[in-house]
């Protein structure tokens, strides 16, 4: 270990260096935006409480990442760039400092300690069978379909840190986790292996050498494998077709903006995101559950009617068979 307080400012090469990665990290993100842009309606899944407090409230809710149903959420992400920069350290002496060095930098507690990451999560798909039992109250719930138009990206400025809301895809196991993170990594791994070759004599005094490499990781980290790993679960996930939105920052700067609910036996941070749902074009369909009562088409028209002139024309029944297990309710929703 390195006494930081010993550590000295970067040399012009290593600031060209820094800068060099900022552009190549530019083009990249502007492509995964680019493929991240969303054409057709995604839907959230959620029960008759949820559905009402969305519509009415014109607001959705963003569940910090440790209370989500994933357990090995994030760390299925960070496991597999540790193993493609375990990988490169391995097969070069000069490359290893810094590998080891990201590796130490993007292990959860440390993220964690720095960083807060909230979700929201929608689906391609309108009517799962294992997202009506899951997430919409055993089928007697609802899908509300988004219009594409909402995720578009705006920009604005003078944003609130919990108001920078991003959108992407989720990719499904470790052959596309690779495929994810190779990119950015092989392309500043050689950033490294070049700026080391030309400024040897540099790379010497560890007080020089070791900062860079500390100044390097970091926006490595925060500019790209962050997101990547938000958008990285295991291949048992691929049924739910997810697409996130996701508010990420330091944690210090979100804190003011978080909230809590009491799910169960557990509190759970969130963070409320206001969307513009009763404008006109913003609701593309809402699907009602295979298990919701016959009063189910009635409640969801009382919700559109203060802004819709044809709410009705905006509902529809799942084409999924109720599960004979599930006590259907011959009430309507309240």
């Amino acid at each position: 270990m390195t006494d930081k307080s010993q550590w000295k400012s970067p040399c012009p090469a290593f600031t060209k260096a820094l800068c060099r990665y900022e552009r190549t990290s530019c083009i990249r993100l502007k492509k995964v935006a680019a493929n991240a842009t969303v054409v057709a309606p995604l839907y959230h899944y959620t029960n008759c409480c949820g559905l009402k407090g969305i519509i009415e409230k014109q607001e959705l809710w963003f569940t910090h990442y440790k209370h989500l149903n994933d357990k090995t959420e994030l760390t299925f992400g960070i496991e597999i760039a540790n193993d493609i920069l375990t990988e490169i350290g391995t097969g070069s002496k000069k490359l290893k400092p810094f590998c080891d060095m990201v590796i130490e930098l993007l292990s959860s507690e440390k993220l964690s300690s720095t960083f807060d990451f909230y979700i929201a999560s929608f689906s391609r798909n309108r009517d799962s069978a294992h997202q009506w039992k899951n997430y919409a109250q055993n089928g007697e719930g609802f899908a509300i379909g988004f219009a594409p138009n909402l995720f578009a990206v705006e920009n604005k400025t003078n944003l609130q840190p919990h108001e920078n809301v991003f959108v992407a895809p989720v990719c499904y196991g470790d052959v596309a986790g690779r495929l994810h993170h190779l990119p950015a990594i092989k392309s500043t791994a050689n950033i490294v292996a070049e700026t080391v070759k030309r400024k040897c004599k540099a790379m010497a005094d560890i007080n020089k050498g070791m900062p860079f490499f500390d100044e390097l990781g970091k926006t490595l980290i925060a500019s790209e494998l962050i997101l990547n790993c938000l958008t990285l679960k295991h291949e048992s996930w691929r049924y739910e077709e997810e697409v996130r939105a996701f508010i990420l920052g330091e944690t210090s700067k979100l804190c003011p903006h978080k909230a809590t609910r009491v799910r169960g036996a557990e509190t759970v941070p969130f963070i409320k995101s206001k969307m513009p749902i009763q404008q006109p074009g913003s609701i593309a369909e809402i699907v009602i559950g295979p298990a919701a009562p016959c009063g189910a088409e009635k409640f969801v028209a009382s919700l559109l009617e203060p802004f819709h002139p044809n709410p009705r024309s905006l509902i529809r029944r799942s084409n999924q068979q109720p599960d004979q297990a599930i006590e259907r309710s011959v009430a309507s929703p309240s």
